[in-house]
């Protein structure tokens, strides 16, 4: 059989990105900069490779996916048949326009197919299930659900031993891309790994660079341009607030206050529980937890099985927890967790939404965090947000109820109680509303819940 002649593949890589083709790793994550030719060279490292024949004879098959097949189709779709058009001459090559797919002809014999590439779009991932892959570049990964490349991604390329790439710019310290960052700085041996910011890598010009951060907002500027992942603040409730060198390893102190919980009771969706302690001065934050689809004897299970269970202090509750539940048998939410042995239950007064933020905020400045025991709570914190008005393109005072909301609605509670519940337990008079005081001797005082409780304490009332 007649061997076709050896096709030209033109390629000229830009200098910053050859590190990334002349890796060794197995994995890659690249963060890089608006109009750094991202896609375009992540796509022709994909051509290059799918040009070799695997050594045991197999057919290969490659991706590069996107959030959306039309994201995917506007992309990169033009990129793939520009770079592949050097083969149409072969009969291996094929193009199929409907399926986002180019067949590259086999090396070695220009006349047969050889490797397939395809374009895909993370809302179709369901389908891809029992789909085998030799490699996949996933782009824009901070908009892709983290589920589909764990959990479907990812097995695609177990029996091929594939490779896998992970990029896109930044958007969120808790989005996929920017934890997959963080992964493959701690293991270089193998994972790849490159950021790479426009004021580096020379490609847009200075004065360009200038002119854009003067018609860009300056937050703008610094995600897209400068990879900054912690200047991604517009519309975030708390995380203008939070210090990140406030989340660290915070161990319940045995010589501390004993630990107080505040909770949000969801109904239909997710119910959230914090742990805090009061050490000296400090407000240490040393537990999270949140499920959906429990009842409340599965949070009490959760408390009761905390190393520092026996000393728990108030418990401090939303004011819907008094609200009687015709499917509880007309009990209050606050009688449910008496009659399963909670005790010193504490049910906050009703703030407007406004004030509960603020008490929060203030609050959240004073915080340490342990960064084990809270790292679902503090994604809750960092992402919970006002909705956004795409009619006025502005964002309105209500915050966005998701995923995040309940985290971020136990953890107002748990502020706007703090400093009665410290008055309740130590016999203080409670002061004026004041919550611009956290933070003074009141917040520090012990609150020691193996002394006789007086009888007030336990009953069903509002600070």
């Amino acid at each position: 059989m007649a061997i076709a002649p050896v096709l030209s593949f033109n390629y000229q890589p830009r200098a910053q990105i050859l590190s990334y083709h002349n890796r060794k790793q197995r994995y890659a994550c690249i963060i890089a900069h608006r109009r750094f030719g991202k896609t375009y060279g992540l796509l022709n490292d994909m051509i290059v490779r799918a040009l070799s024949n695997r050594t045991d004879g197999l057919r290969q098959q490659f991706a590069m996916m996107l959030p959306t097949q039309t994201q995917a189709r506007k992309v990169a779709w033009q990129y793939l048949k520009d770079q592949t058009a050097c083969f149409a001459g072969a009969k291996g090559y094929k193009v199929l326009e409907q399926f986002l797919t180019v067949t590259l002809p086999d090396p070695t014999n220009t006349n047969r197919p050889g490797s397939t590439i395809m374009l895909l779009g993370a809302e179709n991932a369901e389908g891809l299930r029992g789909l085998f892959l030799d490699g996949i570049v996933i782009d824009e990964a901070a908009d892709i659900p983290d589920f589909i490349i764990s959990s479907i991604v990812r097995p695609a390329l177990a029996d091929r031993l594939g490779w896998m790439t992970i990029s896109g710019t930044v958007k969120s310290i808790d989005d996929y891309l920017w934890r997959t960052h963080l992964l493959a700085e701690k293991m270089p041996l193998m994972w790849y790994s490159a950021v790479f910011k426009a004021s580096e890598t020379g490609i847009i010009p200075p004065h360009e660079l200038e002119d854009l951060r003067r018609t860009m907002t300056e937050e703008a500027y610094q995600v897209e341009f400068e990879c900054n992942v912690n200047a991604a603040v517009t519309g975030k409730i708390f995380l203008p607030y939070m210090n990140h060198k406030q989340i660290t390893l915070v161990p319940y102190d045995p010589a501390g206050s004993a630990p107080i919980t505040g909770w949000d009771l969801g109904i239909s969706d997710s119910m959230a529980v914090w742990v805090m302690q009061m050490v000296g001065r400090e407000p240490h934050i040393i537990g999270f937890h949140q499920q959906s689809g429990v009842a409340l004897d599965y949070f009490v299970e959760w408390l009761g099985k905390l190393p520092y269970a026996r000393r728990l202090g108030a418990h401090l509750l939303p004011h819907d927890s008094k609200v009687r539940e015709l499917g509880n048998g007309g009990k209050t939410r606050v009688q449910a967790l008496r009659d399963l042995g909670l005790r010193n239950l504490k049910v906050v007064p009703k703030l407007p939404k406004a004030q509960q933020i603020d008490a929060a905020r203030m609050f959240l400045q004073k915080c340490w965090f342990d960064e084990v025991a809270t790292e679902d709570g503090l994604k809750s914190l960092r992402n919970y947000k006002f909705q956004f008005d795409p009619a006025r393109k502005v964002f309105s005072p209500s915050p966005l109820h998701d995923q995040y909301s309940n985290g971020a609605d136990a953890f107002q509670i748990l502020a706007v109680g703090i400093k009665r519940a410290m008055d309740a337990v130590d016999g203080q008079p409670s002061e004026a509303d004041d919550y611009r005081e956290l933070g003074d001797s009141m917040l520090g005082l012990p609150m020691d819940d193996e002394r006789p409780l007086a009888p007030a304490y336990e009953v069903d009332y509002e600070f």
